[in-house]
């Protein structure tokens, strides 16, 4: 098992590395779906150079390299490895927690069928894909794409289809709060679990851009909290809303400390939501103990 995660791991750091490309390329103006804007050799962004084969390893190049352009010795940008341990991590760390949460290797080992299992870990894995991409074009370009928002809840969508059908809902399954899920919301069906969520945080953040006009987040938010409501069900989504919130809080009050006179800037509130979801989703069953805890609920 531990050579098959280093495998996904590996493989997470190619395709990050291909996401890298699709993010810095990406231009607002156009559609995510304009693929034009892929073709072509990597380059420099500062003097240009064509990269070797060798120089785009991924993480191993930008370290033996320095963190710097071989030839005009300009800066590479952070978010080259950053995105590629982060992909990595997706990877190889939602078959890991998934397989934990469903039993797969006492499954495996007593001869039941995984394909499902496969399946589940596929549709999660790229759900996450597309979260790094969104999270980074919004704190790059202050803008979630349309496209990604409905290729989320288009993924959420197949992970209720499929939940349904291999029938992984109930009290305490098809959730990442555990049994917290039974206290703090409906469990009698997956579709009304879902949709009702995904109407509720849709409507409440977009009550939040009517009420700041705007300047409190984007439509962007709006529907991808939408997405996040049909991926994640009820009461999971709430915990994810609340987390964002959290975290955006206290990055507001890190930006106002390090400058007071920039109060105003646009932050980005996708990355919030994102992060939120990863939390919940590694974590949510553990992030609820604690809280519950501190009020000897358990």
């Amino acid at each position: 098992m531990i050579t098959l995660y280093f495998m996904l791991f590996i493989l997470g750091l190619i395709m990050g590395s291909f996401f890298n490309v699709v993010i810095l390329r990406y231009d607002p103006k156009q559609s995510f779906f304009n693929l034009d804007h892929l073709t072509g050799r990597s380059k420099c962004v500062h003097c240009h150079k064509q990269l070797k084969w060798y120089e785009l390893f991924p993480v191993i190049s930008f370290m033996a390299l320095g963190g710097k352009c071989k030839k005009c010795k300009a800066v590479l940008n952070w978010q080259y490895p950053v995105v590629e341990i982060l992909t990595g991590l997706a990877t190889f760390g939602v078959p890991f927690l998934l397989g934990k949460i469903f039993f797969i290797k006492q499954l495996f080992l007593t001869g039941n069928p995984i394909e499902w299992f496969v399946i589940l870990s596929i549709l999660w894995i790229w759900v996450f894909y597309f979260f790094i991409i969104l999270a980074f074009i919004d704190f790059r370009h202050k803008i979630i794409p349309n496209e990604i928002n409905f290729l989320l809840a288009l993924f959420g969508v197949a992970l209720v289809f499929f939940y349904n059908l291999y029938d992984k809902f109930g009290l305490a399954s098809g959730t990442f709060v555990g049994g917290y899920a039974a206290m703090l919301g409906f469990r009698d069906n997956i579709w009304a679990n879902h949709i009702g969520a995904a109407v509720f945080v849709f409507l409440l953040f977009l009550l939040v851009v009517v009420l700041s006009n705007g300047r409190g987040m984007g439509m962007g938010d709006v529907k991808l909290v939408g997405a996040l409501g049909i991926i994640f069900g009820w009461p999971d989504v709430l915990l994810i809303v609340f987390l964002s919130f959290i975290i955006g809080a206290i990055y507001g009050i890190i930006i106002l400390i390090k400058d007071k006179n920039n109060i105003s800037r646009l932050v980005p509130f996708g990355p919030f939501l994102v992060l939120a979801s990863a939390l919940v989703f590694f974590g949510g069953q553990s992030i609820l103990h604690s809280y519950f805890g501190l009020f000897g609920i358990l």
